[in-house]
């Protein structure tokens, strides 16, 4: 009983940690946001905040993983009638919340860390796997060119994605990152679909 009370207040805790630190990078920007004003604001000592997250980039890769695997469980759970419309939905869905959090969204490609590099490559990992998946129905539906190696395509499909957020992050998050994704992400399909009636 007291095991399960103390867990509970731990994870209250690590989350009150968390919510501070995303406030004060929303409010103040990452950079100029130490983990002391992060502590402080929290109540917290700081050897509380190493206990949760061994960095700040900690804190902005937790919220990079909660976002994606929250999207990527919506695109799952969903319908698309081919796999480009999954395709451009989890896409969409993903530029959306940059687009809605840039500097969150900046900031996490800015500080990108090795420590942080093994949860990003989970991300990926399980983003190539949907990408996968429907890219084979697609082929499956035979709205895609039979001979495609799905895993290719879709690694190439997500270094355009990795590469198109990249670009915007540069440019200061100066235009609407959403159109140029889907039209990446179009152009890419255009090459593989199977053209009926030509």
């Amino acid at each position: 009983m007291a095991s399960g009370w103390r867990q509970k207040q731990a994870e209250a805790l690590r989350g009150l940690i968390y919510e501070t630190a995303l406030g004060l990078f929303r409010e103040r920007g990452y950079e100029s946001t130490s983990v002391d004003r992060i502590t402080a604001a929290a109540g917290v000592a700081k050897g509380t905040f190493f206990n949760y997250f061994p960095s700040k980039d900690h804190v902005l890769a937790m919220w990079y993983q909660d976002v994606t695997l929250s999207i990527l469980k919506r695109c799952r759970a969903a319908k698309f009638r081919s796999a480009e419309e999954a395709v451009v939905a989890i896409a969409g869905a993903l530029t959306e919340e940059a687009m809605r959090e840039p500097g969150l969204y900046a900031a996490k490609t800015r500080n990108w860390s090795p420590a942080v590099s093994s949860e990003e490559q989970s991300l990926d990992a399980a983003l190539l796997d949907y990408l996968v998946e429907g890219i084979e129905a697609g082929k499956d539906r035979g709205e895609l060119d039979g001979t495609l190696d799905a895993d290719f395509f879709a690694g190439l499909i997500l270094s355009v994605m990795t590469g198109t957020a990249k670009s915007w992050v540069v440019s200061g998050c100066a235009y609407s990152l959403k159109e140029v994704m889907v039209a990446r992400i179009e152009f890419l399909f255009d090459g593989v679909r199977v053209r009926r009636g030509s």
